[in-house]
């Protein structure tokens, strides 16, 4: 069932997408997507966690209790929301329509499971999926490959849409501690990614798996390069133990967690 919440230049005002929402609640919509929110700009990114921490829980208030109250309304007639996390390599919930813990809210992974380098990330990511090369339609009958949570959202809801197809009675908090548990573990701050055959399968994992093959993989091919550098420039490499410090902290960046 599609709802259009833009107009003719694809602006969408607050008041047109709560009215696609309740729409949706409305005519009995078992899974909604939705694949929009607050644009932040690329400035956003540089904010400290802790300040974007502090923008969670203490500002756009008023907002989050609209929203509240419209998923509220979902819950009551077991409708589940599946929300793109946003696309400004932030936190998730700074965008007040993505605190709500009645919804499953999606980051974007690469192939790779790292966090795509645009996906917002953090404690209220629910869940992942590929987000990055996704053959899509676009306007005027054509098709591309188009990336973002926008992306990943739809893989989400399409797989949410498939557990209730098994069972009808499955309420948002059962359908996302399924998918939490069958998922595999992202290399970054996101949650599981989703595996939809282990979901149907009921084959739990979790979502703790090390991912230990591709972290071993990535460490000797981190030594390898260390080793060429020695090599190639021992002139340059007078404090070996300082330098791997600095490879060490470029991983940690690099995983997501710096």
């Amino acid at each position: 069932m599609p709802i259009q919440v833009g107009d003719k230049n694809g602006k969408m005002s607050t008041s047109a997408v709560l009215d696609g929402v309740l729409y949706a609640i409305a005519q009995g919509a078992d899974v909604v997507n939705v694949s929009l929110g607050m644009q932040l700009g690329p400035i956003a990114q540089f904010l400290p966690i802790p300040l974007q921490r502090n923008i969670i829980a203490n500002n756009f208030l008023a907002e989050q209790r609209v929203w509240e109250r419209i998923f509220d309304m979902a819950d009551a007639k077991n409708v589940t929301f599946v929300l793109s996390g946003g696309n400004d390599n932030v936190l998730i919930g700074i965008d007040p329509m993505k605190r709500s813990p009645k919804t499953i809210r999606v980051s974007a992974v690469q192939p790779d499971r790292y966090k795509a380098y645009f996906s917002n990330y953090g404690d209220y990511s629910t869940l992942s999926a590929p987000g990055v090369e996704i053959y899509n339609a676009t306007p005027h009958n054509n098709y591309d490959f188009l990336e973002g949570t926008s992306m990943a959202s739809p893989i989400v809801a399409g797989g949410v849409a498939l557990l209730k197809s098994k069972n009808r009675n499955y309420t948002t908090k059962q359908v996302a501690e399924i998918l939490e548990q069958t998922g595999l573990s992202s290399l970054s701050d996101v949650g599981p990614i989703v595996n939809f055959a282990n979901a149907l399968k009921g084959k739990r994992t979790g979502g703790n798996e090390t991912g230990c093959e591709d972290v071993t993989a990535r460490y000797q091919e981190l030594l390898r390069e260390l080793e060429d550098l020695r090599r190639n420039y021992p002139d340059c490499i007078q404090e070996p133990d300082t330098l791997l410090f600095l490879w060490m902290q470029n991983w940690t960046t690099y995983m997501g967690y710096g």
